[in-house]
């Protein structure tokens, strides 16, 4: 199948499921309790099964950069099980938790069966409200957080996204990992840990985003009767976080690999209804799959058995990251080929028909990454928390159609000027 066979292929399958689809909105609704708590309500019968995400405003921007970390360690305590009755309990109940800092907030996720929710609730919002920071306890998780640090050194793509965050937002709260590193995890104390609990995890600094089959009414009466305690406080307002161009615009990492990755970053502006919808085509254009301008580097000319494209989108900035890996031995070859895509794009833009299908790409691929409880509610707190309303995952669509071509090619070719790239190469020296 040739490429322009393959475009109009994944085009039409894109346009069947958006049309199959994009009229079915999430359909949630927002309330507000006494104490400033918001809950975000979604209605979801497919299954007997409830999720649940609590965001706390702040994240990694709310912590001092000595001390990155604290944010994480702190939301991870807020519900770390004190006892093995309660232990028993949640293991009875079959009570899942994950947990993610990231620079403008932090996430506690819950799942459970919905037969369950109301005794899960009770023991948790026990534990949320009065959490125990002992330092055995906090020692522990540290030495989790160093662990998973340790992890995120093995893969390269976190690593080069790492990277990318350090260079463009140094000492602004956006920049480097959650789980901290040796000196920052060190310097944390019990003291500050408590003070950033009673700062940040109060009701009007906490969304509760919810996906259900049971009634919004019940979930409303659960989060009243077992989270009204939690004190109003006032919501969080972290210092700006600075941006600047990299001072060094090719950042190269040693790793004894056979694989060498590489990638191309440019910075993002602020995040609004009209630059998501911006980015989420952006993003499509680029590096999603079969279609998109880094598909051949993959496809006709063998250089990458991975391609891909990541937008990471904050409230006051953003990365596009378009990166691939590749045999060491091609390492030249590649990256001479991803800045010919790069230039290409930034010189010439994108013709209508592309743009029509970056559209529909980007409409299917919402669709696909939201098809979940857990990741529908993920993105309703994340709009809701970020600025653009909940309801926006229902406008999005409208937002990406009535973009026109000259706009998406103006907006690319603001950001893919050459002298605001950074690129990051990871794997071993040239020539071994």
């Amino acid at each position: 199948m040739t490429g322009k066979k393959r475009q109009t292929a994944t085009l039409l399958a894109g346009l069947l499921l958006a049309g199959f689809l994009g009229g079915l909105g999430f359909g949630a609704q927002k309330k507000t309790l006494e104490n400033g708590l918001t809950v975000i309500l979604e209605r979801d019968a497919s299954s007997a099964t409830t999720i649940l995400e609590i965001l706390i405003k702040g994240g990694m921007k709310a912590e001092p950069t000595v001390k990155r970390g604290l944010a994480f360690l702190t939301t991870r305590l807020s519900v770390e099980i004190p006892d093995s009755g309660k232990a028993q309990d949640l293991i009875r109940l079959a009570t899942q938790f994950s947990f993610i800092s990231q620079g403008d907030s932090s996430f506690i996720q819950i799942g459970c069966l919905s037969t369950n929710l109301e005794p899960s609730l009770k023991v948790i919002s026990a534990i949320f409200l009065e959490p125990l920071f002992s330092g055995i306890r906090i020692d522990a998780i540290k030495k989790y957080m160093g662990h998973q640090a340790r992890i995120e050194e093995d893969d390269s793509v976190q690593v080069g996204h790492l990277t990318a965050l350090r260079s463009f937002f140094a000492a602004s709260g956006y920049e480097g990992s959650f789980y901290g590193d040796k000196a920052s995890l060190e310097a944390i104390k019990n003291r500050d840990v408590s003070d950033f609990y009673k700062s940040l995890f109060v009701g009007s600094n906490i969304i509760m985003s919810f996906a259900s089959d049971l009634p919004e009414e019940t979930l409303l009466s659960l989060v009243s009767r077992y989270f009204a305690r939690l004190p109003p406080g006032n919501p969080i307002v972290p210092n700006p976080a600075s941006a600047s161009e990299p001072k060094e615009k090719s950042v190269r990492l040693k790793r004894d690999t056979k694989q060498t990755f590489v990638s191309a970053v440019y910075r993002l502006p602020a995040i609004s209804r009209r630059n998501f919808a911006l980015a989420s085509v952006f993003e499509n254009v680029l590096g999603k799959g079969q279609g998109s301008r880094l598909w051949p580097l993959r496809a006709e000319k063998k250089l990458a058995y991975n391609v891909n494209c990541r937008v990471t989108q904050m409230q006051e900035h953003g990365l596009i990251e378009a990166y691939l890996e590749t045999d060491a031995a091609k390492e030249n070859m590649a990256r001479d080929s991803l800045r010919a895509v790069m230039g290409g794009l930034f010189e010439r833009g994108v013709t209508e028909e592309e743009l029509l299908f970056a559209k529909t790409a980007a409409k299917a691929n919402f669709l696909r990454d939201t098809e979940t409880k857990s990741k529908r509610v993920s993105t309703l707190a994340f709009f809701e928390a970020s600025g653009l309303g909940f309801d926006f995952s229902d406008a999005l669509f409208s937002e990406i159609d009535a973009l026109g071509l000259g706009e998406v090619n103006a907006y690319m070719k603001e950001i893919l000027a050459p002298e605001k790239a950074l690129e990051v190469v990871i794997g071993p020296k040239p020539g071994m």
